[in-house]
């Protein structure tokens, strides 16, 4: 069983044709979890993952948009998320970070 320390792992861009996030990333069969970090003012076009996604704020704010950008956007599918709230995100599921 590997252990992982997180201040010890490569902080690189994540998925820079889609995102600006940075961190270590630890991957697994069917899971992935990361450290991430986001610029004030950056965020991620749509995209989905295979695996379920997990997002826990460690401090500032992160506001998410499930589904696709349309000009009948339901406000229900917009959401801020603060320091000590979680979500999860279904698989293959139509994110971005606003």
């Amino acid at each position: 069983m590997p252990f992982y320390n997180w201040t010890e792992m490569d902080r690189s861009a994540i998925s820079p044709q889609y995102s600006a996030a940075e961190g270590p990333t630890i991957k697994g069969g069917e899971i992935e979890v990361g450290r991430y970090r986001f610029a004030a003012g950056t965020g991620s076009r749509p995209h989905k993952h295979p695996e379920e996604q997990v997002i826990n704020v460690l401090s500032g704010k992160f506001r998410v948009r499930i589904g696709r950008r349309s000009a009948s956007l339901d406000q229900e599918k917009q959401r801020s998320f603060h320091r000590t709230q979680s979500t999860r995100l279904q698989q293959w599921t139509v994110r971005s970070r606003l």
